[in-house]
């Protein structure tokens, strides 16, 4: 519905700035940068994204703050600030991709490796997966090919695993997420790689895990699913705060 209301604001530009004597060639080299590729990327990455946030959101993101982990450019971020009025922000660790995103005037990008170096203390650990934000900041949390991803950046090449440590990485994540997530809260995970990941078989409706409850399972067509089958995408609901 968005995207069909972003596509009849476009072409009602395009009518205006033909009026205003622009050539065709002009017009379609914007339409092509500004808004045809971000609008085909929403629709070929994003879809199951944003079918399952409107959901769980009964459809109101307009003013609500939103967290996107590994928002990469920022595409799907953009898109709630502009179609939705959002507070979308987008955290990635790549500081290349978020000039780009900030390039294309993406609100908001924070970038963050997830760990929170000591100040003082030569015998202090660092602080893994830090997030720089307060507590119970956001009222949405979307994850795509993030994680339960099993993506693993430090394999030589970089690439994906089909390892128990896959899954552990993302869960001692959910601990720091419980933190900035209000209450009642989700946490919208979609792209998980279930097929190399068997140990996610667990994460079926009512599974608890650091303060949330597995609140919907689904397989790749978005139906329910009761464990055993691909576990494609996983909503999460805060219950209660994580100790």
């Amino acid at each position: 519905r968005q995207l069909r209301k972003a596509d009849r604001r476009y072409q009602n530009w395009f009518h205006v700035w033909k009026k205003l004597g622009l050539s065709k060639t002009v017009i379609k080299a914007f339409f092509k940068k500004k808004f045809v590729e971000d609008r085909t990327s929403v629709l070929r990455d994003f879809v199951d994204t944003h079918t399952l946030l409107e959901a769980v959101s009964d459809g109101r993101l307009q003013h609500k703050k939103i967290l996107e982990l590994g928002a990469s450019t920022g595409v799907y971020s953009r898109f709630l600030q502009e179609e939705y009025g959002a507070m979308a922000v987008p955290l990635e660790i790549d500081f290349e991709l978020l000039q780009e995103a900030r390039r294309r005037k993406t609100k908001y990008a924070v970038q963050s490796s997830g760990v929170k170096q000591p100040r003082n203390g030569k015998n202090r650990k660092p602080q893994l997966h830090h997030l720089p934000f307060q507590r119970e900041s956001f009222d949405f949390i979307v994850s795509n090919h993030f994680l339960f991803s099993n993506y693993h950046p430090l394999l030589s090449p970089p690439g994906f695993e089909n390892a128990p440590q896959s899954i552990q990485r993302s869960e001692e994540t959910l601990h720091e997420l419980n933190r900035i997530l209000k209450m009642d809260g989700r946490v919208v995970i979609t792209s998980i790689h279930g097929r190399s990941l068997t140990d996610m078989g667990r994460y079926i409706p009512h599974h608890r895990v650091h303060g949330f409850v597995v609140e919907y399972a689904l397989d790749p067509r978005l139906r329910s699913t009761q464990g055993g089958g691909w576990c494609y995408a996983i909503i999460l609901k805060k219950i209660a705060n994580d100790a």
